[in-house]
């Protein structure tokens, strides 16, 4: 292989190298927008249990109203039939009901009091504030993540076509070698680190570096790891 077919596949890897990162920060992507549509979920759970406290405490606070609105019609009654009853055992049997209806008016007021504290509590907790500050926080951070994954998508489209084009313009032999030292290994092609493979770090021999350096040989392969070696400064210009 010579130079010139080198470097023609040495932008070919690059091309590819650019494509696998664009996929592997696409799936960084996706792994975080399911990561935040999970605490959102969470979040929108413990919102819906804090709204359905809160509801259920405004149907009781409903019941104790009405109950204490029966309860004073009743007394109102029990009042008016005073005025007209002469026996007085059923007098005093009506004074205790009347007693009675008292208490549990006081009872119940205080139930209702206790409901609208419960009630005031809920609407007013740092609680229900944070799960919704939360809340906005993790649908902006969604729409973000999936306005990034649109714009990854629509460059990976990009950059599969760009590898396709390109490879149209190579011969089909460059592409066979490469495709054959790829299932074997990757990346295919590296650059020297000074003396030494700069993939695995072994020792190149040293009358092939001394020719790849003087440019009498454009790659050779590295002893260790099976991968070709190039002078990186005849790349790049």
């Amino acid at each position: 292989m010579d130079k010139d077919g080198l470097m023609s596949l040495i932008l070919l890897q690059e091309k590819e190298e650019r494509l696998f990162r664009l996929l592997k920060e696409k799936e960084k992507i996706l792994r975080e927008i399911q990561h935040f549509e999970q605490e959102l979920n969470n979040i929108l759970k413990a919102i819906d249990n804090i709204n359905q406290e809160k509801e259920n405490t405004k149907k009781l606070i409903e019941k104790l109203l009405k109950t204490i609105e029966n309860y004073e019609k009743n007394l109102k009654k029990i009042t008016e039939s005073l005025k007209t009853i002469k026996s007085k055992e059923l007098y005093k049997n009506v004074l205790r009901e009347k007693s009675k209806t008292e208490n549990s008016i006081i009872n119940t007021k205080n139930q209702l009091k206790q409901a609208y504290t419960q009630l005031n509590h809920i609407e007013n907790s740092n609680e229900l504030k944070d799960l919704l500050s939360k809340q906005k926080y993790m649908q902006e951070e969604i729409k973000n993540l999936k306005e990034d994954l649109e714009s990854i998508e629509q460059s990976i489209i990009k950059a599969e076509k760009d590898i396709k084009d390109y490879k149209n313009t190579l011969d089909k032999s460059l592409i066979d070698f490469y495709e054959d030292v790829k299932k074997r290994v990757k990346p295919v092609f590296v650059p020297t680190d000074m003396k030494a493979c700069s993939y695995c770090g072994t020792i190149l021999p040293i009358d092939l570096y001394n020719r790849l350096i003087q440019n009498n040989i454009p790659s050779f392969m590295c002893p260790n790891c099976q991968r070709i070696i190039y002078k990186q400064s005849d790349i790049i210009k």
